[in-house]
């Protein structure tokens, strides 16, 4: 079977695996000739996927049967736009899927349907009497925490700084201004089969470099099964009212200081960063299979698929809070590396996070102990040093 996977970063890697693993003949689609799969596979073909004539004409060419979005939204949103390939009918309508990645159509229809999601403000009221209450402003389709900003009783000029922030960092160049929720923030990775979740795994997330932007996390071990069930139930109740295609549903939430649950942001492609391999790393689950092999067959049935007792595993996305020339990661501590995706080299400019990676690190930790010391150390910033070359 011909596929094409339409996303290039190094975070569709575990994807483009598990579809050359299955023996397709596999085809990646992406415009910049850096990306990891860009640079390392014959079947890169250098387009711009957002163009829905060109990824049509590229899905005739090359007598593709079959499509798969990567790890970011404007994948899967281009993805709703192919509809002559065999797997059409395992993506969401464009409506549909605008409903849940644009951030501001999510809220209107969340708050319309009783969803448990941040109180939306109207941006002229909001200029013309600012709240007196944290608010954040954000881009309505941006990704990584950019063009984010929090604000405490915000004065006018204060405001409109963050609009226009938040604007700039938009692709439709809108916002959304909501409340701002206090709390710790999860993920929950959701495969839903007739409407039902089959499968789900939860996720402790940090931004430790940038608050709005995940750099650590876990397999989570502290939830309740009560928010766990209120997650559940609010997901169920999204795929049956959107009637959402059998696939993964991916989450992120936070749980506040009263235990109320609040949905932040809601996907269909799979998370980036190498989320797919924290899963597979702690839990044995293939993650990055499961969640190609929805846009293979409409009869996948992963229920049953084995999923072991669980590693202690951290996935941490090392990033810095300025600009710098890479040179190396000095490590300060002894840690049990697992895994180290090496993503900047030497001599690249590395910015601030969310725009700059330098590399990805799972750590095994033999208990909860270990991983609350591993913690510490990463948010102290004393588990290793970034080295930067000297400028003359």
């Amino acid at each position: 079977m011909n596929i094409l996977l339409v996303d290039t970063n190094f975070s569709s890697m575990p994807i483009y695996e598990s579809l050359a693993a299955g023996g397709h003949n596999v085809f990646v689609i992406g415009g910049n000739r850096n990306d990891f799969l860009a640079v390392g596979l014959k079947n890169h073909i250098h387009a711009d996927y957002s163009n829905k004539e060109i990824l049509a004409s590229v899905v005739d060419q090359y007598s593709i049967d079959c499509i798969v979005p990567g790890c970011n939204d404007a994948s899967y949103a281009a993805c709703t736009s192919v509809t002559h390939v065999q797997n059409a009918a395992n993506i969401d309508s464009a409506d549909v899927a605008q409903k849940i990645l644009n951030k501001e159509l999510f809220r209107n229809f969340a708050q319309a349907n009783n969803l448990s999601v941040p109180r939306k403000h109207d941006i002229a009221q909001v200029r013309n009497s600012p709240p007196r209450r944290p608010i954040i402003v954000k881009p309505t389709d941006s990704f990584s925490g950019k063009g984010i900003t929090k604000l405490y009783s915000p004065a006018a000029e204060e405001l409109e700084s963050a609009i226009q922030l938040a604007v700039q960092n938009s692709k439709s160049q809108n916002c959304l201004i909501e409340d701002y929720i206090e709390g710790q923030l999860y993920s929950h990775s959701a495969f839903i089969d007739a409407e039902s979740i089959v499968r789900d795994f939860w996720v402790t997330e940090y931004g430790f470099a940038n608050q709005y932007a995940v750099d650590t996390s876990y397999l989570a071990h502290e939830l309740s099964d009560a928010i766990k069930n209120k997650i559940r139930h609010e997901i169920t109740q999204l795929a049956r009212m959107l009637k959402i295609k059998n696939g993964l549903v991916h989450t992120q939430f936070i749980v506040d200081h009263s235990h109320d649950i609040w949905l932040i942001e809601i996907t269909r492609r799979c998370p980036g960063d190498l989320y797919s391999k924290l899963i597979q790393h702690s839990s044995g689950f293939d993650y990055a299979a499961a969640y190609s092999s929805y846009f293979i067959d409409p009869q996948t049935d992963i229920s049953q698929t084995p999923v072991g007792d669980g590693k202690i595993v951290l996935r941490h996305t090392i990033t810095d809070n300025h600009t710098g020339i890479f040179k190396s990661i000095e490590f300060r501590k002894n840690i049990p590396i697992l895994e180290y995706m090496q993503i900047a080299y030497i001599g690249t400019v590395i910015k601030p996070s969310p725009a700059g990676r330098i590399g990805i690190l799972f750590l095994e930790c033999q208990d909860h102990d270990e991983l609350k010391e591993v913690l510490s150390l990463i948010s102290n910033r004393e588990l290793y040093k970034i080295n930067y070359m000297t400028a003359q």
